[in-house]
Protein backbone atom coordinates (compact mmCIF):
# COMPACT_ATOMS: atom_id res chain seq x y z
CA UNK A 1 0.00 0.00 0.00
CA UNK A 2 3.30 2.76 0.43
CA UNK A 3 4.14 2.01 -2.71
CA UNK A 4 1.56 1.78 -5.55
CA UNK A 5 2.32 1.44 -8.74
CA UNK A 6 1.75 4.15 -10.79
CA UNK A 7 4.76 6.61 -12.27
CA UNK A 8 4.07 9.20 -9.40
CA UNK A 9 4.19 8.45 -5.60
CA UNK A 10 1.17 8.03 -3.71
CA UNK A 11 1.37 8.93 0.14
CA UNK A 12 -1.00 7.14 1.85
CA UNK A 13 0.74 8.02 5.45
CA UNK A 14 3.99 6.07 4.86
CA UNK A 15 5.56 6.67 1.48
CA UNK A 16 8.61 3.74 1.57
CA UNK A 17 12.45 5.40 0.55
CA UNK A 18 12.96 2.22 -1.58
CA UNK A 19 9.33 2.79 -3.85
CA UNK A 20 11.00 4.84 -6.49
CA UNK A 21 14.07 1.93 -6.69
CA UNK A 22 11.08 -0.96 -6.22
CA UNK A 23 9.17 0.49 -9.53
CA UNK A 24 11.97 0.96 -11.43
CA UNK A 25 13.52 -2.67 -11.00
CA UNK A 26 9.89 -3.90 -11.90
CA UNK A 27 9.98 -2.08 -15.22
CA UNK A 28 13.59 -2.92 -15.97
CA UNK A 29 12.79 -6.61 -15.44
CA UNK A 30 9.95 -6.50 -17.35
CA UNK A 31 11.79 -4.80 -19.86
CA UNK A 32 14.38 -7.58 -19.69
CA UNK A 33 12.44 -10.43 -19.67
CA UNK A 34 9.51 -9.58 -22.26
CA UNK A 35 6.59 -11.77 -20.60
CA UNK A 36 3.28 -12.79 -22.24
CA UNK A 37 1.51 -10.76 -19.53
CA UNK A 38 1.75 -8.19 -16.78
CA UNK A 39 -0.80 -8.15 -13.59
CA UNK A 40 -0.92 -4.99 -11.95
CA UNK A 41 -3.50 -4.80 -9.05
CA UNK A 42 -3.07 -1.26 -6.98
CA UNK A 43 -4.68 -0.85 -4.05
CA UNK A 44 -8.54 1.05 -4.71
CA UNK A 45 -7.64 4.14 -3.33
CA UNK A 46 -6.46 7.71 -4.51
CA UNK A 47 -4.43 8.47 -1.97
CA UNK A 48 -2.44 12.21 -2.09
CA UNK A 49 0.41 13.03 -4.12
CA UNK A 50 3.84 13.49 -2.07
CA UNK A 51 3.10 17.43 -1.73
CA UNK A 52 0.34 16.52 0.18
CA UNK A 53 -2.32 17.16 -2.45
CA UNK A 54 -5.30 14.75 -3.39
CA UNK A 55 -5.19 12.67 -6.46
CA UNK A 56 -7.90 12.99 -8.85
CA UNK A 57 -9.03 10.19 -11.16
CA UNK A 58 -7.50 11.80 -13.95
CA UNK A 59 -3.90 12.41 -12.11
CA UNK A 60 -3.63 8.28 -11.56
CA UNK A 61 -5.17 7.37 -15.12
CA UNK A 62 -2.55 9.53 -16.18
CA UNK A 63 0.14 8.61 -13.80
CA UNK A 64 -0.66 4.89 -14.06
CA UNK A 65 -0.52 5.27 -18.00
CA UNK A 66 3.03 6.77 -17.45
CA UNK A 67 4.68 3.72 -15.75
CA UNK A 68 2.79 1.46 -18.34
CA UNK A 69 4.21 3.39 -21.01
CA UNK A 70 7.55 2.40 -19.59
CA UNK A 71 7.09 -1.15 -19.99
CA UNK A 72 4.36 -2.00 -22.53
CA UNK A 73 6.48 -2.87 -25.73
CA UNK A 74 8.17 -5.79 -23.63
CA UNK A 75 4.64 -7.49 -23.33
CA UNK A 76 1.97 -8.93 -25.18
CA UNK A 77 -1.08 -7.92 -22.22
CA UNK A 78 -1.33 -5.88 -19.21
CA UNK A 79 -3.92 -7.02 -17.32
CA UNK A 80 -5.60 -4.31 -14.75
CA UNK A 81 -6.80 -6.36 -11.61
CA UNK A 82 -9.24 -4.17 -9.55
CA UNK A 83 -8.78 -4.18 -5.91
CA UNK A 84 -11.21 -5.93 -3.64
CA UNK A 85 -13.79 -3.52 -2.74
CA UNK A 86 -16.00 -3.57 0.62
CA UNK A 87 -13.51 -1.72 2.99
CA UNK A 88 -14.33 -3.14 5.86
CA UNK A 89 -11.51 -4.58 7.79
CA UNK A 90 -12.39 -7.78 9.76
CA UNK A 91 -10.63 -7.53 12.30
CA UNK A 92 -11.99 -4.71 13.65
CA UNK A 93 -15.79 -5.78 12.97
CA UNK A 94 -15.70 -9.76 14.18
CA UNK A 95 -15.89 -10.58 17.64
CA UNK A 96 -16.57 -7.31 18.71
CA UNK A 97 -19.52 -8.54 21.65
CA UNK A 98 -21.80 -5.40 20.02
CA UNK A 99 -21.73 -6.69 16.48
CA UNK A 100 -23.91 -8.45 14.43
CA UNK A 101 -22.56 -10.35 11.17
CA UNK A 102 -24.15 -7.29 8.81
CA UNK A 103 -21.58 -4.79 10.63
CA UNK A 104 -19.00 -6.97 8.67
CA UNK A 105 -20.58 -6.24 5.11
CA UNK A 106 -18.75 -3.80 2.71
CA UNK A 107 -20.28 -2.26 -0.12
CA UNK A 108 -18.53 -0.74 -3.10
CA UNK A 109 -17.37 2.67 -2.75
CA UNK A 110 -17.53 5.63 -5.33
CA UNK A 111 -13.63 6.00 -5.20
CA UNK A 112 -13.55 1.99 -6.06
CA UNK A 113 -16.10 2.67 -8.99
CA UNK A 114 -13.86 6.49 -9.77
CA UNK A 115 -10.64 4.17 -9.96
CA UNK A 116 -12.11 0.72 -12.04
CA UNK A 117 -13.76 3.46 -14.15
CA UNK A 118 -9.61 5.02 -14.67
CA UNK A 119 -8.51 1.59 -15.33
CA UNK A 120 -11.09 0.70 -17.52
CA UNK A 121 -10.13 3.68 -19.71
CA UNK A 122 -6.12 2.73 -19.55
CA UNK A 123 -6.83 -1.04 -20.53
CA UNK A 124 -9.25 0.46 -23.26
CA UNK A 125 -6.05 2.97 -24.46
CA UNK A 126 -3.00 0.06 -23.90
CA UNK A 127 -5.08 -2.59 -25.82
CA UNK A 128 -4.82 -4.06 -22.37
CA UNK A 129 -7.61 -5.59 -20.25
CA UNK A 130 -9.36 -4.67 -16.97
CA UNK A 131 -10.63 -7.90 -14.95
CA UNK A 132 -13.67 -6.82 -12.41
CA UNK A 133 -12.90 -8.56 -9.19
CA UNK A 134 -16.41 -7.58 -7.68
CA UNK A 135 -17.98 -10.64 -8.28
CA UNK A 136 -15.02 -12.80 -6.13
CA UNK A 137 -16.42 -10.39 -3.39
CA UNK A 138 -19.71 -8.74 -3.48
CA UNK A 139 -23.38 -9.64 -4.48
CA UNK A 140 -25.34 -8.46 -7.00
CA UNK A 141 -26.69 -5.49 -4.97
CA UNK A 142 -22.36 -4.77 -4.65
CA UNK A 143 -22.80 -5.82 -0.77
CA UNK A 144 -19.40 -7.46 -0.19
CA UNK A 145 -18.98 -10.03 3.08
CA UNK A 146 -16.22 -10.23 5.48
CA UNK A 147 -16.68 -14.10 5.41
CA UNK A 148 -17.73 -16.58 3.35
CA UNK A 149 -19.20 -19.16 5.76
CA UNK A 150 -16.29 -19.56 7.81
CA UNK A 151 -13.59 -18.18 5.72
CA UNK A 152 -12.30 -14.40 6.22
CA UNK A 153 -12.55 -12.80 2.24
CA UNK A 154 -9.66 -10.21 3.42
CA UNK A 155 -7.33 -9.34 5.93
CA UNK A 156 -7.73 -5.91 6.27
CA UNK A 157 -9.83 -3.36 4.40
CA UNK A 158 -7.76 -3.55 1.01
CA UNK A 159 -6.04 -6.97 0.72
CA UNK A 160 -7.85 -10.11 0.13
CA UNK A 161 -6.94 -13.04 2.30
CA UNK A 162 -4.43 -15.91 1.44
CA UNK A 163 -7.21 -18.82 2.02
CA UNK A 164 -9.66 -17.29 0.45
CA UNK A 165 -7.64 -16.67 -3.23
CA UNK A 166 -7.20 -20.20 -2.42
CA UNK A 167 -10.27 -21.32 -2.70
CA UNK A 168 -11.49 -18.60 -5.31
CA UNK A 169 -8.72 -19.52 -7.37
CA UNK A 170 -10.84 -21.57 -9.98
CA UNK A 171 -12.92 -18.46 -10.46
CA UNK A 172 -10.13 -16.29 -10.96
CA UNK A 173 -8.66 -18.63 -13.45
CA UNK A 174 -11.78 -18.46 -14.94
CA UNK A 175 -12.22 -15.12 -15.26
CA UNK A 176 -8.72 -14.68 -16.68
CA UNK A 177 -9.50 -17.03 -19.66
CA UNK A 178 -13.17 -15.87 -20.10
CA UNK A 179 -11.13 -12.82 -20.96
CA UNK A 180 -8.60 -14.55 -23.13
CA UNK A 181 -5.99 -13.55 -20.92
CA UNK A 182 -5.10 -17.47 -20.51
CA UNK A 183 -5.71 -19.86 -22.85
CA UNK A 184 -8.93 -21.80 -23.04
CA UNK A 185 -8.82 -25.25 -20.83
CA UNK A 186 -8.33 -27.92 -23.33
Amino acid sequence: ASCAFTDQLVNRGNVSSTCEARKRSVVDTINATKPDIVIISNLYRFGLKVDNTQFTQGEWLTSMRDIIDQFRPSTRNVVLLSGPPGEVNPKECFGKRSNVPADCIGEVTEQWRDIATAERQIADTIDGTWIDSRPWFCNDQQLCPSFVGTTATKCDEFHFAPVYGKKIYPVIAESLRAAAVLPAQA
